[in-house]
């Protein structure tokens, strides 16, 4: 038996992967990939001479495949065509590790909190701040309205598709009329892993809308749990859709969220309390100088 390490490299549709004997030199045992993901589900992979192996982990795979079910695949797959090799460590490459990562790196639970952390600077693949679309996955019944374009929109068809949920996905693209699809909406949903302040939020409050947000900074600061909205912890997407559900089935509950937003807003963030605080400060600091 033969100790190895298992270095895997995983993007938005695809986990490329190889074997090599640990040690001070090592040796390439075998390598592969597993293309398709969210689309059609394709495995490839070759012994250290080059030959193809002919079992296919993912003969019976279809687009609903996930990232975690495709590598739970390919791990009983080396325990059955590797028998001669031991996975004893594996290594992945990290898209983004800003300069806080330059080097490879022991992970622990505090290495991958620091790792959350990075997620916006590579959004193509540490997409984690995808949660609504996960949480739309557990709620069979309810409609998805994304307005916005850019680079996630590859990203978001995909999830959808893993998800099952292109169906009740709407990809609305660059609108201006948020009024509207806010008072078409019967809630806002806030998953955000960062967000500094919440303009998002302020627009529900103004339409009246009921929220359930992640405990991001900005919608902490503007929502009090049972009485704007509903917060749940950051990337928990069950705590979403839990939040969603209780929302969407307790109207009486959702209508009182809804009105005290509106209330909050015109006390605080409306045109005319903000122009006044605008006015009060430039007016101290004219003083001052």
């Amino acid at each position: 038996m033969t100790d190895a390490t298992l270095v895997i490299n995983a993007g938005s549709s695809s986990i490329k992967f190889a074997a090599y004997t640990a040690g001070a030199t090592p040796e390439r045992k075998l390598r592969g990939s597993i293309d398709g993901l969210g689309t059609e589900p394709h495995f490839a992979a070759s012994d250290a001479a080059g030959k193809p192996f002919t079992a296919n982990p993912l003969a019976d795979a279809t687009p609903a495949l996930t990232h975690e079910q495709a590598l739970e695949r390919l791990f009983a797959w080396i325990d059955a065509q590797c028998k001669n090799l031991r996975i004893v460590a594996a290594g992945h490459r990290v898209v983004h590790g800003a300069d806080q990562f330059t080097a490879p790196v022991l992970v622990n639970d505090a290495i991958l909190a620091q790792l959350d952390k990075l997620v916006p600077l590579a959004r193509l693949h540490q997409p984690h701040n995808l949660a609504a679309i996960r949480a739309l996955a557990r709620l069979p019944d309810v409609h998805l309205l994304l307005a916005g374009e850019g680079v996630e929109r590859d990203n978001l068809v995909e999830l959808a598709a893993r998800e099952n949920v292109s169906a009740r996905l709407h990809l609305l693209g660059w609108r201006r009329d948020m009024g509207a699809l806010l008072a078409a909406s019967e809630i806002l949903v806030c998953p955000s892993r960062h967000e500094p302040l919440g303009n998002v939020v302020l627009e529900a409050f103004s339409a009246n809308r009921p929220v359930v947000a992640s405990a991001a900074d900005g919608p902490r600061e503007l929502i009090v749990p049972g009485e704007q909205g509903l917060l749940v912890p950051v990337g928990d997407v069950e705590a979403l859709a839990n939040g969603i559900r209780l929302t969407l089935d307790h109207t009486a509950m959702a209508q009182r969220f809804a009105e005290a937003g509106r209330t909050l807003y015109e006390a605080e963030y409306a045109q005319p309390r903000v122009l006044a605080r605008w006015q009060e400060f430039l007016h101290t600091v004219r003083k001052a100088g």
